[in-house]
């Protein structure tokens, strides 16, 4: 009984299954099959908003920041993307949006509201000291190198944030 149950196993899994998974062993994220590119993605079409939202809402407008941002999607097609902005240290895990901002605005303010790890705070060695919002160092390294090999750097130059409309604008 159990020759056969192996060989079901086998019969069903693709190899490409067994091999993913080793892929992304080390990961913040867990159960993602496959890398994507965001900007193919309408969910997170101009990312540089979302950026600069953030920057400016984190008073870091004024100087140079630097982003690295990769997608990864699930087998039941979702789609999530992490951002990590080297200046603050911190990883976000964003989902994108369902509004597409078309400028520099509060439709890109997703980014700024998604779960976020602080690399100087949220990031342990061992699993044993781990509390419900630490990250495995393994897992945080694993992910950022990847992000490194896979992912678009982005430069996000200082820049002045436009004034907000007023209702006449509109």
């Amino acid at each position: 009984m159990r020759v056969f149950l192996v060989v079901l196993v086998t019969v069903f899994m693709p190899f490409s299954a067994f091999s993913k998974s080793k892929e992304f062993e080390y990961s913040i994220f867990s159960g993602q099959v496959e890398r994507v590119s965001i900007v193919e993605k309408e969910q997170f079409s101009n990312f540089e908003y979302d950026l600069m939202y953030l920057a400016a809402a984190l008073n870091k407008n004024l100087e140079p920041n630097h982003f690295c941002l990769l997608g990864y999607k699930w087998p039941d097609d979702e789609v999530k993307a992490m951002v990590y902005w080297e200046e603050k240290s911190l990883i976000f895990m964003w989902s994108g949006r369902s509004v597409i901002p078309e400028e520099y605005g509060d439709y890109a303010s997703s980014l700024i509201s998604s779960p976020s790890i602080d690399l100087k705070k949220d990031v342990v060695e061992r699993q044993d000291p781990m509390a419900t919002s630490t990250y495995l160092r393994a897992n945080v390294e694993g992910t950022l190198k990847d992000c490194a090999q896979h992912g678009i750097q982005y430069e996000l130059k200082p820049f002045t944030p436009p004034l907000p409309k007023g209702e006449d604008d509109w």
